[in-house]
């Protein structure tokens, strides 16, 4: 991926087979940052809408490319594959690299999902700080939102409604080692 940006990282990813794009995406951009979102159509004359907004119309292979601050659901008459790619420290509002990360489809749900989050110092230098924070983006429908444990506990209330759709609920959270 082109960053405009300067970053020594490369940054990459696979993207899902066609049969696993979807129609129905909410974008969380990282906490505190501005990222930009790609939005790939794989079917001519797909109308693609951001939250309530204006429709834009892809052929397959066209890209919509956004920068977002806040919570927005995309949406699309026909499938469509979603990137959201991080700009680093230089250009995104906040500490971190350059990353891409490619979105699943809310239709693509799941009941658990493990992770794991990086030490904040190294071993050979444990006086480094290397990551200050960690945060995780969550997404699901509202009507689960008590459903949704991290390590056991209840988070339910980190989480807040879309406004364009408040059938879908959003949580950025904070999270240790």
């Amino acid at each position: 991926a082109r960053i405009d940006c300067d970053a020594d990282n490369h940054v990459f990813d696979q993207i899902a087979p066609l049969n696993d794009w979807g129609r129905v995406y909410l974008a969380l951009p990282f906490n505190r940052r501005r990222d930009l979102f790609r939005i790939v159509a794989a079917e001519d004359s797909t109308t693609l809408k951001l939250d309530c907004g204006t429709p834009v119309t892809l052929d397959a292979g066209e890209v919509h490319s956004v920068f977002l601050r806040s919570p927005t659901l995309i949406s699309a008459d026909r499938p469509v594959a979603v990137a959201q790619i991080s700009l680093g420290q230089l250009c995104g509002g906040s500490q971190g690299d350059p990353s891409m990360l490619v979105l699943a489809p809310l239709s693509h749900r799941t009941r658990y999902v493990p992770f794991l989050s990086p030490r904040k110092t190294h071993a050979s230098n444990p006086g480094r700080l290397y990551f200050a924070e960690h945060f995780i983006n969550l997404a699901c429908n509202t009507d689960d939102v008590s459903d949704v444990r991290l390590d056991g506990v209840s988070i339910a209330s980190e989480f807040r409604p879309l406004p364009a759709d408040p059938g879908y609920s959003w949580a950025v959270v904070e999270v240790g080692e």
